[in-house]
């Protein structure tokens, strides 16, 4: 069959639930039902960009939280120091986790150690005790 050629009776096959059922088993249910869940909820995620991208005015339109303005050092101890930060703007978009990045330099060489801390969107600050400093 071409494109453009009408389909006689003869070339369709018929098919029921019942010719094609499979047993699926529980797993693969519950696989199935976990990916139409994401797929609506990145679909949900889509229809909200677009209303916020249609609502912003002007080129305003923020699709992730604004950079930390300020670090600053609350307390300096022998091998460790707290830092303190005040929680950037979220631009609508949950900001949960903050990454604090400090860079080791010993003799000509630097290594970058990674930090981690929950945000807390009750709170205005966010602070990070990093150990295991050396003094140069």
């Amino acid at each position: 069959m071409r494109d453009g050629e009408s389909v006689s009776d003869e070339d369709v096959v018929m098919s029921s639930n019942a010719d094609t059922e499979a047993a699926l088993t529980e797993e693969e249910i519950s696989a199935a039902l976990k990916y139409r869940l994401l797929k609506e909820t990145e679909a949900e995620r889509i229809r909200n960009y677009a209303e916020r991208l249609e609502e912003a005015e002007g080129g305003n339109f923020k699709d992730r939280p604004d950079p930390i303005e300020e670090v600053r050092v609350i307390h300096s101890y022998e091998n460790s120091v707290v830092v303190e930060w005040d929680r950037p703007d979220d631009n609508n978009e949950e900001i949960v986790l903050y990454n604090v990045y400090v860079t080791e330099r010993k003799d000509d060489s630097s290594r970058d150690r990674l930090y981690q801390t929950e945000a807390h969107p009750e709170q205005s600050r966010a602070s990070l005790k990093i150990n295991g400093l050396e003094p140069n």
